[in-house]
């Protein structure tokens, strides 16, 4: 990801390695936090995909999981901002495979055979 910004600066313009830009530094605060919170939607996402049933109940130990570790990091290495963005998207990844799979148990039976049901 801080190589993906590399790109972004002349080579000519680096001073001893450092970038001394206003870009440069903001650039490198919002893209830890948008990949934090991308990184916790896919292993949400992935445990449960691989899952075969209970995918709510997946996702939540997932997320469970994810968020003591998540503290943790925050807690040690003072990334707060990472933190809340990756507890969002992983809250926010749980809820909608709990509510994506109360949906498909619905219309499961909303559409069963009634001669199948006795």
């Amino acid at each position: 990801m801080h190589s993906g910004l590399n790109y972004l600066w002349p080579y000519g313009e680096v001073v001893s390695g450092m970038y001394n830009s206003d870009w440069f530094n903001s650039a490198e605060k919002l893209v830890i936090p948008f990949f934090a919170g991308l990184s916790a939607l896919l292993v949400v996402l992935m445990a449960t995909l691989a899952a075969p049933d209970k995918k709510c109940g997946i996702a939540k130990v997932v997320f469970a999981i994810g968020l003591i570790i998540a503290v943790i990091f925050a807690v040690n290495l003072d990334t707060w901002a990472a933190f809340v963005v990756a507890f969002g998207s992983g809250l926010v990844t749980s809820f909608l495979v709990c509510r994506r799979q109360r949906t498909n148990a619905r219309l499961q039976i909303a559409t069963a055979d009634p001669q199948k049901l006795r």
